[in-house]
């Protein structure tokens, strides 16, 4: 259903690329394109947000910049996207903070297991000092710059065989993870079999059997339809997730100053403020509209939540190695 062959994802890339940031003459003045790419539906918040941002800003620019968004994995999965705008072929990509790990490792410090209490205080760190920091390194790292963080939802793990009530229910289970060391090692520690896997590749394997399951914020649960092909959904909120908008540092660095300064205010006000008041708005709804589906939805008991968290205190230590002091430092500001 979502997997797209080589051909297709690198003829899309050539497409969408093609003079991808040359300017255009219009009345005299000089015209941009900013191509938005995506693996989300238009029923998702952020697709929702691009289309508003690409509304706002060509009115507001009087048509000196043109915005096309790609969803639905148009152009590849997050790490083909993400690697496309770093090399310039892509002006934009809203990508998973863990694709981004392939470019900047500290990035994983927004996988960490429940490292947030809860969604606002993941908005406090990654406004605050730790956003910043991080920003500061992926500029540096892979020429790119984010635009905002956007919530990608708080995870829970679903699968086909049975409720994962504590990580026991997890032994041997076959879960598809993000391609982020943190989610291989936090898989790892509760016992399962991680299986680093585009998400565009997540429903067929599911239908075809080959992993026995994911995990994944409860919106793109009902709107990719995940409910046809799994049945247990459990409320692990093992993570916080964040999406960025990362765009093309020099392509943003070409606009003009008051065009830069009006892409990074309305990226701020779609990508931002709009599209998490609406990702958590939607969220109980979509919970409720997983159990009206027919999905088994369970809650996880305080008792278990402490043998989560007990579980996966081994990659804490492992990765405050890896990643460093500092960045860990930064995160437990927010704790």
């Amino acid at each position: 259903m979502f997997i797209k062959s080589a051909g297709k994802v690198l003829l899309a890339l050539v497409i969408a690329s093609g003079l991808a940031f040359g300017g255009t003459r219009a009345e005299g003045a000089k015209a941009y394109t900013i191509r938005i790419g995506s693996i989300s539906s238009e029923t998702i918040p952020e697709i929702k947000a691009a289309y508003e941002f690409k509304k706002d800003i060509e009115k507001s620019s009087n048509g000196r910049i043109k915005v096309e968004v790609f969803p639905n994995g148009a152009l590849g999965g997050d790490r083909q996207m993400a690697e496309a705008v770093s090399l310039g072929t892509l002006d934009m990509v809203l990508t998973t903070t863990s694709a981004l790990t392939t470019y900047e490792p500290k990035f994983g410090i927004l996988d960490m297991p429940f490292a947030f209490p809860d969604a606002q205080a993941a908005f406090k760190a990654v406004d605050g000092d730790l956003g910043q920091y991080l920003n500061k390194k992926l500029e540096q790292s892979a020429g790119m710059i984010n635009l905002g963080y956007m919530l990608n939802g708080v995870r829970h793990m679903v699968n086909g065989k049975r409720p994962i009530n504590s990580p026991a229910d997890l032994a041997g289970l076959k879960m598809r993870v993000m391609e982020s060391p943190v989610y291989i090692g936090l898989f790892k520690a509760l016992g399962a079999n991680p299986t680093p896997m585009s998400f565009t590749e997540v429903y067929t394997s599911l239908q075809q059997k080959t992993i026995d399951g994911f995990e994944v914020s409860a919106n793109f649960m009902v709107e990719m339809k995940f409910n046809e092909v799994q049945k247990y959904y459990s409320l692990t909120g093992h993570t916080v997730s964040f999406l960025v908008a990362a765009m093309n540092k020099n392509k943003f660095d070409k606009l003009p100053p008051d065009l830069q300064k009006m892409v990074a205010s309305t990226a701020h006000k779609w990508f931002v403020d709009y599209q998490r008041n609406v990702s958590l708005s939607e969220d109980s709804g979509y919970i409720k509209q997983l159990r009206s589906l027919g999905m088994s939805v369970n809650e996880i008991t305080p008792d278990n939540h402490l043998k989560f968290v007990k579980a996966v205190q081994p990659v804490y230590s492992d990765f405050e190695k890896k990643l460093g002091k500092e960045v860990f430092a930064l995160l437990k500001k927010y704790q």
